[in-house]
């Protein structure tokens, strides 16, 4: 944009990043600030002496198009400037719109994602407490039924149960630390 105004003004323009408080060689300090005054919100192109200035964007953080027009300034070359700067504008808007696209999708997939961990983590917990659950109370309620082979087998179904659980948790903490780095 910036080669492309100095082309069409056959003169010195800028294109800052918001926040620039350096204005160009060829332009002193006040009629740099006299320019950036005003134009948060607005899509009107500024004049100061020779030079003109527009946001390219709305926002505060859109950055400045600065020009010097040719003396005296041409009506079509001021529109063709015009012009020049609405379509970096509207460039820069469909860039912006396009990245929050691509970072919704992304917040979308990671919540997508992070339901399904969540899902088979609580499925894979509560499938050890389930038959430890049913094992130990099966041997309070009836330990007096049952033969001694398969009481042990229930004990070893509990034991072999709380092993696998506290594997799981053992991981789920791991996992825990390396995230928190």
């Amino acid at each position: 944009l910036q080669q492309r105004l100095a082309s069409v003004t056959h003169g010195p323009a800028v294109v800052s990043l918001p926040g620039a408080d350096r204005p160009p060689e060829q332009m002193d300090h006040e009629a740099w600030s006299r320019l950036g005054e005003g134009l948060i919100g607005t899509a009107k192109t500024r004049h100061s002496g020779p030079w003109r200035a527009r946001r390219l964007g709305s926002g505060p953080d859109a950055p400045m198009a600065a020009w010097r027009a040719a003396d005296p300034a041409e009506p079509s070359t001021e529109a063709l400037c015009e012009v020049l700067v609405d379509l970096a504008a509207v460039s820069l808007e469909r860039a912006r719109l396009s990245w929050i696209r691509s970072r919704t999708e992304a917040d979308r997939q990671a919540a997508t994602f992070r339901d399904a961990v969540l899902a088979s983590l609580s499925h894979d917990l509560r499938t050890p407490l389930a038959s430890i659950l049913a094992s130990s109370t099966s041997l309070r309620d009836y330990e007096d039924r049952f033969d001694p082979e398969t009481r042990q087998g229930l004990v070893a179904d509990i034991i072999g149960e709380t092993d696998r659980l506290n594997r799981y948790v053992g991981n789920l903490l791991n996992l825990t630390r390396i995230q928190a780095g």
